[in-house]
């Protein structure tokens, strides 16, 4: 699914229906509202990891280790995308997990261009197992 800023949708919207655009930003306000995510103060990411390794089916030795092959380097890419939907800034996600703030950026960035089916569920499962 691709992520659209509020002000692009609000401006689409006004294209297509200028009648009802105070309805579609109450509407887009109340959504924003109702799923925005942000994570606890001191955030332990150990729980994030164990249940990314769960999900790609690695050990948290791997995913901790300089390795790159097989699902490594997706599983760290999903941490630092999930990281970012409930708003966590690059430098803070850089932090997090040890990577560059280049690394991260790209990372979340590979990650929102990939929209294969399997991710997509393995970023859902993993999200849900947050619970947060």
């Amino acid at each position: 699914m691709k992520m659209y800023p509020t002000e692009f949708v609000v401006s689409f919207a006004k294209k297509v229906r200028d009648e009802y655009i105070s309805e579609i930003e109450s509407a887009i306000n109340t959504f924003e509202e109702e799923y925005y995510r942000v994570l606890p103060p001191d955030y332990d990411i150990n729980p994030l990891v164990k249940i990314a390794c769960e999900v790609f089916e690695i050990t948290e030795e791997e995913y901790y280790s300089q390795f790159k092959y097989g699902r490594l380097g997706t599983a760290r890419q999903v941490v630092c995308f999930i990281l970012s939907l409930y708003n966590v800034k690059s430098a803070e996600i850089s932090r997090l997990t040890g990577f560059s703030q280049s690394r991260v950026i790209n990372s979340v960035n590979n990650i929102k261009s990939n929209k294969t089916p399997t991710l997509l569920h393995m970023i859902d499962e993993i999200t849900e197992k947050l619970g947060i």
